[in-house]
């Protein structure tokens, strides 16, 4: 079986920045065979404490975007877009 990705958006906001550059990551995933996961959660290290041998390969913190629609003009989306492509 193939590396399996689980993706957290931690966005209360329905297809908010946040979930965008979730979608990117696992589009960039999924080009390179990976199954993806995507699940939102309120609080990341609140739920990794709670799963056993779970790693953390990276985080995008795209500081400055607040209106929706806003992070599609931006560097994080590519950024997004590699690290999915990457793992």
């Amino acid at each position: 079986m193939g590396k399996r990705v689980l993706i957290i958006s931690s966005s209360p906001r329905k297809n908010g920045n946040s979930d965008t550059l979730c979608h990117s990551f696992a589009r960039g995933a999924k080009e390179k065979g990976k199954a993806t996961f995507e699940r939102a959660a309120a609080c990341i290290d609140g739920l990794c404490d709670c799963l056993s041998g779970i790693k953390i390969k990276g985080m995008i913190y795209a500081g400055g975007v607040w209106k929706k629609g806003e992070i599609d003009s931006t560097k994080y989306i590519q950024q997004a877009y590699d690290m999915g492509a990457a793992v």
